[in-house]
């Protein structure tokens, strides 16, 4: 499949919220049309339920008592629940991006945000 950049829309980037907000205006021509960063990123990784399903083990995962888990930890046992590795990573990135769960570059922990 062949796709390509085909257009910015620079004015909504400038506005957009966050990074993932972002992806909703960055175009990209494919052979079914023409697609938004963010559309291409679902068809990826499987749709929107391939989102669902990382999600809700992915919920699993934060107890009362566990709010942070190192990354690795997380991808390993989301992975081992059958989640392909594509998308348990741009899962993650996304909800990274959007501010939804926080990161902490130093230790490589990920955790909900209270």
């Amino acid at each position: 499949m062949r796709i390509r950049p085909l257009a910015v829309n620079s004015s909504c980037i400038t506005a957009a919220a966050n990074d993932r907000e972002k992806e909703c205006y960055r175009f990209y021509g494919t052979p079914i049309g023409m697609l938004t960063e963010l559309e291409l990123n679902y068809w990826r990784i499987g749709g929107r339920e391939a989102v669902r399903d990382f999600m809700s083990s992915f919920d699993r995962l934060f107890t009362r008592d566990t709010t942070s888990l190192p990354v690795e930890e997380v991808r390993r046992h989301l992975m081992s629940a059958g989640i392909p590795a594509v998308v348990v990573e741009v899962n993650i990135g996304w909800l990274i991006k959007s501010n939804v769960i926080s990161f902490d570059p130093v230790n490589m922990h990920i955790g909900r945000r209270l």
